[in-house]
C-alpha cells in the first residue's frame, strides 16, 4: 500500500427508502387492518418468500400504530424501532455438510422483538409455520427481556430475545436451505413443546476451514439465518443500520472490478468493503495466498482478535444477512470462549483474561491484557443460537474488565488512562447487565452490572465535563483529555487525546443511553462530535492530488491532538481511522438532532473523513497480489479490519436523512 492515502466525500446521502422497502419485503409487522395488503399483494423477494394465507389482525390490533411511523423530511428518525404487536418473520434454515436428507435435526435460534412488541405471557402466540402454512411443534421461552436502568415501566416488561426450538427434515443435504415462517400475536400455539432440550445437543464440532478437533470449535449443525432488515433495526446490536444493498452478493468479488472502480454510489463502497475484506480475515481471500501470509488468527498474542474481531464479524452478518457471515461469527465466538480463562483459574483475577494474549494467567495482565476481553459478540451469539455457554462467556469477559483491568473507574492526573480502555469496561458491564440484569458481576461481589454502569457513566460525564476544575477551561470541549504520560503517546506532560479511540466510547455510550435514557449522555456524545471535528484535520490541496485533481473536501485523522485542538506533529496524521471515526460524528450528528442542538457540521465532517475511507478502499485492494501469494484484501495490521468495522456500522443510517451526492 502507498503509505499516504487520501480520501475524498461526495457523500451526503440517501433518502431511507431502499431500507424500508426492503423491511417491508422481509418481515410483515402489525399495522392499521384498513391499510393492510394482503400477503398475497407484497413482492417479497424469492429466497425468502413461503406461500401462506394472510393472516387477520388479531381482535382490538386495529388501533395499533404503524411500525414505521409516517414522518416528514427533517423528522429525527427514533433510535429503537417500534414496538410490534403482531407480524411474521421469514427465516431461512441451512444445514451444515454432513446433515443428512430426511432425519430430523434439533434446530434452536433466537428471534428479536422490538421493546414492548410481546411479554413474556404472550409468547404463547409465537407459532412456526412451514412452508404449506402448517405448524410445527416448537418450544418458545424468554431468552432476555429488555432491561432499563431506571424505568420501572420499561424494565422486565418485554421481550428483547425469544429461544425458539423445533425439529426439521430437510429435503436436501448441503448447500441447499428451507424456509419457515415465526408468527406472532395471531393465535395461541397449538403444537407447544413443554420442554428445551439442550441446545448444544444440536451441535457438532468443527473440522472444517482452518480449526481442527483439537482447537476445541464446534458449531450448530443447522443455522437460522434472519433477514437483514430485521437484523440492522438495532434490536440486537444497539443502533439501527441499513441493509446491505440487493446488488451485494455473499460471495467475495472480484478484487480487479472493486479496484476498477474508484466510487460506488452512496455508502455502499463501505458494505462491498466490509465483505471482502472479511474473506481476508478468515483465510478465504484467494488460494494462492501462502500460508504464511494468511491472518494468524489461532497465533500467538492474539492480535488479530484486538478491538472484537467476533463483533466486526457479527455486524457484517447484521447488515448482510448471509449465511457465511454468520456462521464465520458464530465460529470465531466459539473459538474465542474457548480461549477464555474459565472460572477456577489461579489467580481469580485471570478469569475471563483471553488466553491468546494473556499465556500465563499468574503473569501481569492489567488493562492492556484485560483489552481482549469482549462480553459483546458472545451475547449476540447466545441471542442467535440460543447457546447458553456464550452466555456464561460474556460473563467471564465483563469480569476479567472489572478484575484485571486496573485502569481506575474515574479519572485522576496520576494513573494510567485511555478512552478504549474505559471503553470497553464500560461496554462489557452493559452487555452484563443486558444479559444478566441487576445482579453482581460475579459470585460474592458487591457491585451489581447495574450498578457498574451507572458509576462508569458518572465518571465519564464528569470527566468531559472538566473533572471538577482539574482540566483547563479553553480545552477543545467533547474530549476525555489526559496526559500523555497517562495514555503513552504524545508529549508526557500535555493534555491529550487520541480520537482514533473514541469511536469504542460513542459505541458504548449509545447502547447505555438506550437503557438509561439520561440527557447527560445523549449530550456526551453529541458533545464528543465537537471534539472529533478538531482530530479530523483536511487534506491540503497538494496532498490531495494522491487521490484526485479535484477539488473535494477529503480528511485525515490525528493519532494524537493537543488541548487546543492541533495535531501533534510527531505522530501525525493519516486515513487509517476515518471510517469509525466517521461513524462516531454520525452518531453526534444523530445525537445533535435528538438534543434540538443540530449541527450540520458533524455531518459534514464525517462525509469528508467518509470519502477518505472511499479512496483508501481501492488503495487496499491489489488484484495482482495473489500472484505473488499476497491476499488482493490487504488487511494490515489484522486488527484493521476490526476497529474499521466493529463500530461504523450505523454511519449511513445516522446520515439518511440527507441525500448524498452520487458520481
Amino acid at each position: 500500500m502507498r503509505s499516504f492515502p487520501i480520501p475524498c466525500l461526495a457523500v451526503s446521502l440517501l433518502l431511507l427508502l431502499a431500507g424500508c422497502d426492503v423491511d417491508r419485503l422481509q418481515i410483515r409487522i402489525g399495522e392499521n387492518a384498513a391499510a393492510r395488503r394482503p400477503a398475497a399483494a407484497v413482492a417479497v423477494a424469492p429466497r425468502t418468500v413461503l406461500a401462506m394465507r394472510p393472516q387477520t389482525p388479531p381482535a382490538g390490533a386495529a388501533a395499533q400504530p404503524l411500525a414505521a411511523a409516517a414522518a416528514g423530511p427533517t423528522a429525527i428518525r427514533p433510535l429503537l424501532p417500534a414496538a410490534e404487536r403482531y407480524g411474521n418473520l421469514d427465516v431461512r434454515l441451512h444445514p451444515v455438510e454432513g446433515v443428512p436428507a430426511g432425519v430430523p435435526q434439533l434446530v434452536t435460534f433466537g428471534v428479536p422483538f422490538p421493546r414492548g412488541s410481546i411479554d413474556a405471557a404472550g409468547l404463547s402466540t409465537v407459532r412456526v409455520l412451514d412452508a404449506k402454512g402448517g405448524e410445527i411443534p416448537a418450544h418458545v421461552e424468554q431468552l432476555t427481556p429488555w432491561r432499563h436502568v431506571s424505568d420501572a415501566a420499561i424494565d422486565g416488561k418485554s421481550v428483547r430475545v425469544a429461544r425458539i426450538q423445533l425439529r426439521y427434515s430437510f429435503a436436501a443435504p448441503y448447500p441447499a436451505s428451507e424456509a419457515i415462517r415465526v408468527e406472532w400475536g395471531y393465535r395461541a400455539r397449538a403444537a407447544d413443546v413443554a420442554t428445551l432440550e439442550n441446545p448444544r445437543n444440536g451441535w457438532q464440532p468443527v473440522t472444517s476451514g482452518s480449526f481442527v478437533a483439537g482447537d476445541g470449535v464446534s458449531e450448530p449443525k443447522v443455522y437460522a439465518v434472519l433477514p437483514a432488515a430485521t437484523l440492522a433495526r438495532g434490536v440486537l446490536r444497539i443502533g439501527p443500520m441499513q441493509p446491505f444493498a440487493p446488488e451485494i452478493a455473499a460471495t467475495r468479488d472480484d478484487p480487479a472490478t472493486m479496484d476498477a472502480t474508484e466510487h460506488y454510489p452512496q455508502y455502499t463502497e463501505q458494505m462491498y468493503a466490509a465483505k471482502n475484506f472479511f474473506y481476508a480475515h478468515i483465510g478465504e481471500d484467494d488460494p494462492r495466498v501462502t500460508a504464511a501470509n494468511q491472518i494468524p488468527y489461532k497465533g500467538a498474542e492474539g492480535e488479530p482478535w484486538l478491538y472484537d474481531r467476533v463483533s466486526a464479524f457479527y455486524g457484517l452478518y447484521f447488515r448482510s444477512g448471509f449465511f457465511k457471515a454468520l456462521r464465520e461469527s458464530v465460529r470465531a465466538a466459539e473459538f474465542y470462549r474457548v480461549n477464555l480463562y474459565p472460572q477456577g483459574t489461579t489467580p481469580d483475577s485471570a478469569v475471563g483474561a483471553f488466553k491468546l494474549k494473556n499465556p500465563n494467567p499468574a503473569a501481569y495482565i492489567g488493562a492492556n491484557g484485560a483489552m481482549y476481553s469482549y462480553g459483546e459478540g458472545l451475547a449476540y451469539t447466545y441471542w442467535l443460537t440460543g447457546d447458553d455457554l456464550a452466555k456464561d462467556g460474556a460473563k467471564l469477559a465483563a469480569k476479567a474488565q472489572q478484575d484485571a483491568n486496573d485502569e481506575p473507574d474515574r479519572w485522576s492526573p496520576t494513573s494510567s488512562y485511555t478512552e478504549r480502555h474505559m471503553a470497553f469496561k464500560l461496554m462489557a458491564m452493559i452487555v452484563g447487565y443486558e444479559l444478566y440484569g441487576d445482579v453482581p458481576y460475579k459470585t460474592g461481589a458487591s457491585k451489581t452490572y447495574r450498578e457498574r454502569v451507572q458509576t462508569l457513566l458518572d465518571n465519564l460525564v464528569w470527566h468531559q465535563n472538566g473533572a471538577g476544575g482539574a482540566l483547563p477551561a479553553n480545552r477543545i470541549d467533547g474530549g476525555l483529555w489526559k496526559y500523555g504520560s497517562q495514555e503513552g503517546n504524545g508529549p508526557q506532560d500535555q493534555l491529550v487525546v487520541s480520537f482514533w479511540q473514541t469511536p469504542f466510547m460513542v459505541d458504548a455510550m449509545v447502547r447505555a443511553y438506550v437503557l438509561t435514557d439520561r440527557a447527560d449522555v445523549a449530550n456526551f456524545i453529541r458533545r464528543t462530535g465537537t471534539a472529533l471535528k478538531y482530530g479530523g484535520k483536511s487534506y491540503p490541496p497538494a496532498q490531495r492530488q494522491y487521490y484526485t485533481d479535484q477539488p473535494e473536501n477529503l480528511g485525515l485523522v490525528d493519532y494524537v491532538t493537543l488541548v487546543d485542538g492541533s495535531t501533534y506533529a510527531a505522530d501525525g496524521v493519516g486515513p487509517e481511522h476515518a471510517l469509525e471515526v466517521a461513524g462516531a460524528l454520525g452518531w453526534a450528528y444523530y445525537f445533535s438532532r435528538l438534543t434540538n442542538q443540530r449541527d450540520d457540521t458533524l455531518k459534514q465532517a464525517a462525509n469528508d473523513l467518509y470519502r477518505t475511507y472511499d479512496y483508501e478502499v481501492n488503495d487496499w485492494t491489489r488484484p495482482t497480489a495473489p500472484e505473488l501469494g499476497l491476499t488482493a484484501y490487504r488487511t494490515n495490521p489484522p486488527r484493521r479490519y476490526n476497529w474499521t468495522y466493529k463500530t461504523s456500522g450505523s454511519l449511513s443510517w445516522c446520515l439518511s436523512d440527507v441525500r448524498r451526492v452520487s458520481n
